[in-house]
């Protein structure tokens, strides 16, 4: 809506003028004034779209309407009207500053007059605010070319210097010992070494193109700079190169720091290769940015198939969420390093060909330019896991020996003292010359029996010894069932009286690589147990049978013979002169030697029995 101020003091002539605004439908509202005081106090009060004002009033004219609107700073348009103003003061109205002006009996230009009125006062304003965008514009222009830390040249086509600024003119920029003139050939400020780079790359620019550039330059006072130097073409209304803005950039410093970067690189480089751990960095998606050598030789890949993959492809399955968990609360933490794994919880890694093995690693985390970045050292402990672990077998065979050595003196005490000693006792009774024949014989014969026992000793124990060694026989493919068949031909022709039923169930395993000897003695003693403690109140019914689980070849023995009471020789099954059931006869050795045999072989041997119900024993031993 049109806001109207109107200064007129006669009411009839203001019915007149409102009644032609409604005619021109017009929408507006108006504030009618006839003094000075009035007119100013509504000029600052409120804001007006035009003012309409008699030219002749009782205090004051038209111009002194205009005066005071100037005086407002304010650019409201005015329309004079007057029942009687001549042509010149007319246009004196116009030269002090109104848009137009009417006569009160001729009103029919008004609608067009006030609309002409308020649209040239927008364009003054526009231009006004134009004019100040420019003003402005052209000071922080100024303000930024003589505050910029470039040294910045305006040339002609010529070359010659048309504007420079402040950074121009300081020595820091300048080649030779001059301070740049205007109107001077930018020539007579570079050496003449580089006219010739400096008229090709001024030609390049007049032709549209933007040329940039790195120059190491000795200035002025001998020291060796490097600039960046631009050549940018300046162009005027009509799209043409008028003008060429060169601007040189010391960027000494940062040539240098890149050098001392590039140089830092190359050493942590040589490091990381070098290294013979392996060391990956990861960032915070666990994505490969960067392997080392070792690090490829060590998996099995190269950097290029592994950068950008997840770190999970060096992971075994069963590590890989609690690995990711890890990740996670190592970069929550904020701290900078940390070990991975420890020697009760060996991590492991996963090779290409699908391998694992034993691995220590640390980790180290730092954040760059707000991403997060892991650095993984690893290091296969194979050979100290194999070390450690061979360390572990010596000391239990150490124990083994030890306790064994203890066994063998028992016997030596007990078992060898006791027939010498008896044939001591004998030999000095043939000493004496009285005793008859007959005794002699007697004695004799008790000298036979005797050595028959320290033999049978000596025996057993060079059996034991036999087998403590390592093995060290050749291992071959074994058919079980022509070694089972070949055991029962030395058993069951002095066993013909036992009443028994045997199967044999080797079709899942039906071999094994081994040490015949070994295998055989096993098979013999079992079977011989079999038959030798027996119930005498059921026929006798012993089942073999052979299978596989994983790496491992497994041989059960299963009989139906008198059991043995695991309650009370659960610790003792497997010891020397062990016996359970003492009214049949034996040397308790049986067991203790297939226990030493399948020891040998890096195998197990387990024992499941009931009293009066049978016994099971099973025999785990590795496929190769």
């Amino acid at each position: 809506m049109l806001r109207l101020l109107l200064i007129e003091d006669s009411e009839l002539d203001e019915r007149i003028l409102i009644r032609h605004l409604n005619k021109a439908l017009l929408p507006f509202s108006y504030v009618t004034v006839d003094t000075m005081p009035a007119l100013s106090s509504l000029l600052e009060q409120e804001e007006w779209d035009i003012i309409i004002s008699d030219y002749n009033l009782p205090d004051f004219t038209g111009i002194n309407v205009i005066e005071t609107v100037k005086q407002s700073e304010k650019d409201i348009p005015i329309i004079i009207v007057s029942g009687n103003i001549g042509e010149e003061t007319a246009v004196e109205a116009m030269h002090a500053g109104a848009d137009d002006y009417l006569m009160k009996d001729n009103l029919t230009r008004l609608a067009p007059a006030i609309e002409r009125a308020i649209r040239e006062a927008e364009n003054r304003r526009q231009k006004r605010q134009a004019d100040k965008e420019i003003i402005d514009a052209k000071a922080q222009l100024e303000a930024y070319f003589n505050s910029s830390i470039q040294a910045i040249y305006l040339l002609d086509s010529s070359y010659n210097i048309q504007r420079l600024n402040t950074m121009a003119r300081t020595s820091t920029f300048h080649l030779l010992d001059k301070e740049p003139q205007i109107g001077d050939s930018m020539l007579k400020y570079i050496p003449e070494e580089l006219h010739t780079p400096f008229k090709r790359n001024i030609l390049l620019c007049l032709q549209g193109e933007m040329v940039t550039e790195e120059r190491l330059m000795k200035l002025a006072n001998q020291k060796e700079r490097w600039f960046q130097i631009r050549y940018s073409p300046v162009y005027d209304e009509q799209e043409r190169i008028t003008r060429i803005a060169v601007s040189l950039l010391d960027i000494t410093t940062r040539i240098k720091a890149e050098a001392e970067a590039k140089e830092f690189q190359s050493r942590l480089e040589g490091i990381i290769h070098s290294a013979m751990d392996a060391i990956i960095t990861i960032d915070n998606h666990q994505k490969i940015v960067m392997i080392n050598e070792a690090g490829e030789k060590m998996f099995g890949y190269t950097a290029n198939t592994l950068l950008d993959q997840a770190i999970d492809v060096l992971i075994p399955i069963r590590y890989r969420s609690r690995h990711a968990d890890f990740i996670w609360q190592f970069g929550e933490s904020k701290k900078t390093t940390r070990l991975m794994g420890s020697e009760s919880d060996v991590l492991y890694g996963l090779n290409a060909s699908g391998k694992e093995f034993p691995i220590e690693a640390s980790i180290s985390q730092v954040t760059v330019a707000q991403n997060r970045y892991y650095t993984v050292i690893i290091r296969d402990i194979t050979i100290r896991v194999e070390a450690q672990e061979q360390e572990r077998r010596l000391n239990r065979e150490l124990i083994r020996q030890n306790e064994q050595l203890q066994q063998f003196g028992y016997i030596t005490s007990h078992n060898i003292r006791g027939p010498v000693a008896t044939l001591l006792g004998l030999m000095n009774l043939l000493q004496d010359d009285e005793v008859s024949e007959v005794v002699n014989k007697e004695i004799v014969h008790h000298i036979k029996s005797t050595l028959v026992k320290l033999d049978t000793v000596i025996r057993d124990l060079n059996t034991i010894l036999e087998y403590h060694k390592p093995v060290s026989r050749i291992k071959e493919v074994i058919v079980l069932e022509d070694l089972c068949q070949d055991v029962c031909g030395l058993i069951i022709p002095v066993r013909k009286d036992v009443d028994h039923y045997m199967e044999t169930f080797f079709d899942e395993a039906p071999t094994i690589f081994s040490v015949r000897s070994y295998i055989h003695s096993i098979f013999y003693n079992l079977i011989s147990n079999a038959f030798k403690f027996r119930s005498t109140e059921r026929k006798l019914c012993l089942k073999i049978k052979s299978y596989t689980d994983g790496n491992s070849v497994f041989i059960s023995f299963e009989d139906n013979g008198l059991g043995i009471d695991l309650a009370s020789y659960q610790d003792s099954i497997f010891g020397m002169h062990k016996r359970f059931h003492i009214e049949i006869e034996g040397k308790g050795l049986g067991l203790y030697l297939i226990k030493t045999q399948v020891n040998a072989l890096n195998g197990e041997i387990t024992v499941q029995s009931e009293i009066n119900k049978g016994t099971t024993f099973i025999v785990s031993l590795p496929k190769v």
